[in-house]
């Protein structure tokens, strides 16, 4: 089972912004075109940069070896490393939701990275609603997802992983 979270169109449209007001200002400000040109394409480059990294599809894939996670910070799990999975109903009301970007991406209810949650853990996080959310746990970390398509994505990781609903994880659950 493949699941892809896609990026906010918010970091497109800032990028345009910051194009469209650096074209902008070429043309109202008194200079020397060479200079403004210089300008023009630093800006190009970082905006490529920032759209090249911050701009990527990432694909959540569940076969019968694991889970993976391909995106600027890939990641493997095999299904003897996960401790437990757990169903959460509203993400936004429980312990384990993001409030704090420890270091990653965070727009709206888009999320990505590692973020401090309300309980005072870490947890590498890909959401892209509020509403359930599949918490699972390792012996050392915590990876929280949250997409359309939430409840068949719990299903499948059942099937492999012992699932609980709305529970907190046993065994030092942070």
């Amino acid at each position: 089972m493949e699941v892809v979270f896609h990026p906010p169109r918010a970091v497109l449209w800032v990028a345009l912004a910051v194009l469209g007001l650096t074209v902008a200002s070429l043309f109202i400000k008194p200079g020397f075109w060479p200079r403004k040109l210089t300008a023009l394409a630093i800006v190009l480059v970082v905006i490529g940069g920032v759209l090249l990294v911050a701009y990527r599809r990432t694909t959540l894939t569940v076969s019968e070896r694991g889970l993976s996670l391909s995106s600027f910070m890939p990641l493997k799990l095999a299904w003897e490393e996960i401790d437990g999975a757990m169903l959460i109903e509203d993400l936004w009301s429980s312990p384990y939701r993001p409030v704090v970007k420890v270091r990653g991406i965070s727009a709206g209810a888009y999320r990505s990275g590692v973020h401090r949650l309300a309980n005072g853990g870490q947890a590498r996080v890909l959401t892209e609603q509020r509403g359930q959310a599949l918490l699972l746990k390792t012996g050392t970390a915590l990876y929280l997802f949250a997409c359309p398509g939430i409840a068949e994505l719990a299903a499948e990781v059942g099937r492999y992983v012992p699932l609980k609903r709305g529970a907190p994880l046993r065994r030092g659950a942070q």
